[in-house]
């Protein structure tokens, strides 16, 4: 009788513990609201994904396809709106007029990468490293797209084919990344943290445990990363480890920004 009711001991400890670790997954999972701006946060764990492409008729500064191995981070569910860049002029903190930026739920466009960065560092984080980027939109799987390897549709990106022109940050939930990132793929480019460097993957790719921030080269011009595809780029372009870049102190009605937290 005293070895059933130890079992019962154990077998009830088990199963609160199994249950305290699904709600702790959950309240990771769930989205939380940033108290400067309203963005809602996602959360991407901690971990190693895959990052670059190997498969034919990728560019070369895709590859090679490595393992990179990054700490647990918040980025934004979807793009920073024009409803929420304009709280930062308001503020006296970013740049621009209230008219450059009428529609609440669009992506707030135009803006260089100083500019974004402006405005994360406002709203109390960052601009998201390319990795960070990445790892957000594919998840660990080494996926083509942010929903998974099926060819892109119009009901899950806003790309060339769908002629659609810009649509409101958040609109294609079915085309949602693992960790419930929106929009990553298609709509307007992303500006991210890195400068653009050519061989920024080879001739010697970041070791296993490598958290794949390294600095670049100095050039004349400071060229930095967008990621993402904007609704003028071909459905082939979209995968989540095509690589664009610009300058820095270039804006386009094509390029917009998500931020990031530790």
């Amino acid at each position: 009788m005293r070895i059933d009711k130890h079992w019962a001991m154990w077998l009830i400890i088990v199963l609160l513990l199994i249950a305290i670790a699904a709600c702790s997954r959950k309240r990771t999972m769930t989205p939380k609201s940033n108290p400067t701006d309203g963005a809602l946060m996602v959360y991407v764990p901690g971990g190693r994904f895959l990052m670059g492409n190997d498969e034919a008729g990728t560019m070369d500064i895709e590859r090679p396809q490595h393992s990179v191995n990054l700490p647990g981070f918040w980025i934004y569910q979807t793009v920073v709106t024009n409803g929420q860049y304009r709280q930062c002029i308001a503020a006296g903190h970013c740049e621009g007029t209230v008219s450059d930026h009428p529609d609440d739920d669009d992506p707030a466009i135009g803006v260089t990468w100083q500019q974004a960065k402006t405005y994360c560092e406002w709203a109390g984080g960052r601009l998201p490293t390319e990795a960070e980027w990445e790892k957000a939109a594919r998840g660990v799987d080494g996926r083509r797209y942010p929903w998974g390897d099926a060819k892109p549709t119009c009901d899950k990106a806003n790309y060339l084919d769908c002629k659609a022109g810009l649509m409101p940050a958040g609109s294609y939930p079915d085309g949602a990344s693992p960790y419930g990132a929106l929009d990553m793929a298609g709509n307007v480019w992303e500006w991210v943290e890195d400068q653009y460097r050519e061989e920024y993957y080879a001739p010697a790719p970041p070791e296993e445990d490598d958290d794949d921030d390294r600095e670049s080269a100095t050039a004349i011009y400071d060229w930095r990363i967008l990621r993402g595809g904007s609704h003028v780029t071909r459905a082939q372009d979209l995968r989540a480890s095509y690589r664009n870049w610009a300058r820095a102190d270039e804006g386009s009605a094509l390029y917009g920004f998500r931020c990031a937290f530790d």
